[in-house]
């Protein structure tokens, strides 16, 4: 009865479509049509670069066959996705008859000559089988690195559909040696979208529907990736809604590169966002809130013509603009009470520092390079004496007992980064340096832990280098410490037998830096080198500080990573998903949707000493952002070009402060929170009570996992069921200070209320019907509630748009 326009407009609106689709293995089974244009190449077959990829190709060394971990499938083990040539090479000479070639059951087993419990994988007249044929009767020879690849090039390296649905792609790879040669026919291909389009084995990509994907390719453990766009019918066709809000947003550098790919997608942009909407997005999006009703009609009233750019200002120095950035900073950096290694109370109070810590710098709009430096060199004592520092760390354990308040924030580094308890020193390390490389470089390296990474370039030796950078950085007690607590009690209990009060001395911990060697991990085979380095970069000097060469290395200005990283996470911020998105999974094989953007964006950055608001300005004076979220014909089904706004669900922490600010209550935190809190300035992951299960409802994670998974960035059941129903929310409704409204004649009311919980005046029909539930009740109070109810249930209400 009460739906909104909103809601009317919003109904049908598609999810997106899932990114990677899960292949069946016959699909991998090659026909006897997908032939190379010459059965004997001229070439001699090589190993390396003809036989180890067809493994790859026909999926021989997937999971599921035989690269499982444990022994592969008929007691055949591969390596998994063909990381190892060497271990490939040596898993085949049971399987190869030197003196009759056809007589080897590396042909016999996949042909079907023999019975193969993963089927027929190609046919005796097919390409694969003449290569390995002719391999095994040139020696079966492998010549160690001979596919070693300096570029893997893709022509075309963009396939923009016309009226021809399909196009072929051919790659080219070039060695190492200086050799090139075609290897189309050794690739494997995946359609990243199959709904958009489609990519069989021989390379030839066809168009499913309009949109845009990328098609990856892989061969020989080098990848590359090709944009794919499918344009939607020509704009005559189409009937563009134009916007009846002037246009009050620049035109930016970064409308430019969002405009040209709306128009190679022939999609028409939704017209400009109104005041309301407008007022409340960025309200939502910068400070965590929602717009009084003063705050509503003042900024609607307002000529001015740089209001909007005005309100961006003031928000950006808003103080909770601060906080909520914290609380996304916590999320980035896993501010994890449970692996800490204190007791429930002390936990909450040394998660609330670690969010103080960051919310401070993000006041001071410090340098976002600054403030990384602050935790990847972060130490307790940053030089301090011993027993000066043990001092002050022990007035700080006995005060953190019994308040909030704490000096923490001033420290020059956030030690507590590093304060992690896991069972052992090397899942300890590991945890360490997986979460360093996805928080602050974008890269998930923990696949690469047990094998090569199946989606990008890092190997298990990778892996082990660059957690080597981080392998002397310990939490615990060092030789020093030790020494001054030694010192510390004896002088206690000295005083103690003088007859003084003597306090007992907390355990005291600190994060150093070991001096000793050896406490790293080791490669993949013994003799491989594992000196610590980063990713591509030369080894680092085990003589100088490890942290100090990474960190020179993050911020250099040729790292692909570090800028163009915390870049998206903005982006993200502000349009619900990254130009890279997953926003922590940057590899080859997930490339952003506007590459060139990034580039632009990560460069500003760069330029402007890694200045976070003034990117965050660019951002939201941006026409993209200012866009209307309600969508036209044309971009009805838009999910990833900013044709217009995303409807999406608000942050955990932020949808239980806009319930509590609309309904005009506040929340209880107990003792895990400061007194009167907002939601984005609690620091801990353990909430419990009545705000906890709120939290989790909403989508909350618990900081646990190394990637940015856990935190739920979707609506579902739960949380309208929680709206509905919850005995929490209809006490609140009770008790806050909406009812106040209530004071207010029918038409005031139902005016006051939709601006309250929804940020806008409603329509015409909207009031009449409000106004008409109100006359109509016989008790006024409950008709109240029900309009409460009704709009609090409304998407438009618990989502930003």
């Amino acid at each position: 009865m009460l739906a909104t326009r909103f809601q009317k407009q919003f109904f049908g609106v598609s999810s997106a479509l899932a990114i990677v689709a899960v292949l069946s293995t016959n699909l991998f089974a090659e026909s006897p049509s997908q032939t190379t244009p010459d059965a004997k190449s001229n070439l001699a077959v090589d190993f390396e670069r003809h036989i180890a990829p067809l493994f790859g190709r026909l999926g021989c060394n997937s999971a599921a066959c035989h690269g499982a971990f444990g022994g592969g499938k008929g007691g055949f083990q591969l390596s998994l996705f063909g990381h190892s040539a060497k271990m490939d090479y040596l898993a085949l000479d049971d399987r190869i008859d030197r003196s009759d070639a056809e007589s080897s059951l590396l042909l016999l087993k996949p042909s079907g000559e023999e019975d193969h419990e993963g089927g027929v994988r190609f046919e005796a007249d097919s390409d694969s089988y003449r290569k390995i044929k002719q391999w095994i009767e040139d020696g079966a020879n492998w010549n160690e690195g001979s596919a070693s690849i300096k570029t893997l090039t893709v022509e075309p390296p963009r396939i923009v559909f016309g009226e021809n649905p399909e196009s072929k792609l051919t790659v080219t790879a070039e060695f190492l040696d200086g050799s090139r040669e075609e290897v189309t026919h050794l690739c494997q291909f995946t359609s990243r979208d199959e709904g958009i389009a489609t990519v069989k084995p021989t390379g030839q990509v066809v168009r499913s529907r309009h949109g845009d994907t990328s098609v990856i390719v892989s061969y020989a453990n080098a990848f590359a990736s090709v944009s794919v766009l499918a344009p939607f019918p020509d704009l005559a066709e189409r009937e563009p809604s134009a916007s009846t809000v002037p246009a009050t947003s620049q035109k930016t550098f970064i409308d430019a590169q969002i405009d040209e790919k709306l128009s190679q997608l022939n999609l028409v942009a939704s017209g400009q966002a109104n005041d309301e909407e407008f007022l409340r997005r960025i309200m939502l999006d910068t400070i965590g809130t929602i717009p009084t009703a003063e705050q509503v009609m003042e900024f609607c009233e307002s000529a001015a013509p740089d209001k909007r750019e005005k309100k961006i200002d003031e928000l950006l120095a808003h103080p909770m603009h601060a906080a909520l950035w914290a609380t996304r900073m916590c999320d980035i950096t896993k501010c994890d009470v449970g692996s800490m290694g204190e007791d429930e109370l002390l936990g909450a109070r040394r998660a609330q520092m670690w969010h103080d810590w960051f919310r401070k710098r993000f006041e001071a709009n410090t340098s976002y390079a600054e403030m990384v430096g602050g935790v990847v060199k972060g130490t307790s004592r940053n030089g301090r004496d011993h027993s000066e520092w043990m001092s002050d760390e022990e007035q700080l354990i006995h005060h953190s007992r019994e308040s909030f308040e704490s000096s923490y924030a001033e420290r020059e580094s956030l030690d507590l980064f590093w304060r992690r308890m896991g069972p052992d020193s090397e899942t300890t390390l590991k945890a360490n340096a997986e979460l360093t490389a996805v928080a602050f470089t974008g890269v998930r390296l923990n696949c690469a832990q047990c094998h090569k990474h199946p989606f990008d370039r890092w190997t298990q030796d990778d892996y082990a280098a660059f957690a080597n950078i981080f392998s002397r950085v310990i939490y615990g007690s060092s030789s020093e410490t030790n020494t001054a607590v030694l010192a510390e009690l004896a002088r206690r209990r000295k005083a103690k037998k003088a007859g003084e009060t003597v306090k007992p001395l907390p355990r005291i911990r600190e994060v150093f830096v070991s001096k000793e060697l050896g406490r790293g991990l080791t490669g993949s085979e013994p003799g491989v080198d594992v000196t610590p380095r980063a990713f591509e970069s030369q080894n680092f000097d085990e003589d100088a500080d490890l942290r100090q060469q990474f960190y020179e290395w993050l911020v250099a200005p040729e790292n692909p990573y570090f800028a163009k990283s915390f870049a998206n996470r903005i982006w993200a911020a502000y349009f619900g998903i990254g130009l890279v998105d997953p926003v922590d999974d940057f590899s080859v094989t997930n490339p952003p949707s506007h590459p060139q953007l990034l580039d632009d964006l990560a460069e500003r950055f760069r330029e402007s000493n890694f200045d976070i608001r003034d990117l965050e300005r660019q951002i939201l004076m941006s026409a993209a952002y200012q866009r209307s979220a309600i969508p036209n014909e044309s971009n009805r089904d838009d999910q990833r070009n900013y044709s217009r706004q995303r409807l999406r669900p608000l942050l955990a922490e932020v949808a239980l402060d806009v319930v509590n600010k609309a309904l005009g209550t506040t929340e209880e935190f107990g003792a895990v929170a400061r007194e009167g809190a907002l939601a984005i300035e609690v620091g801990t992951n353990e909430v419990k009570g009545e705000a906890g299960r709120a939290l989790q409802v909403f989508g909350r994670g618990k900081r646990e996992d190394i990637c940015d998974c856990d935190r739920r960035h979707h609506s579902d059941l739960r949380q309208f069921i929680f709206l509905i129903n919850d005995q929490s929310i209809m006490k609140k409704m009770k008790s806050g200070s909406i009812r106040d409204l209530l004071s207010f004649g029918d038409k005031r009311l139902v005016d006051q209320l939709y601006l309250r919980v929804l940020g806008r005046k409603p329509d015409a029909t909207e009031s009449a019907t409000g106004v008409k539930h109100l006359s109509d009740a016989e008790r006024r109070e409950a008709a109240f509630d029900d309009l409460v109810w009704a709009l609090v249930n409304t998407r438009e209400f618990i989502t930003n748009h």
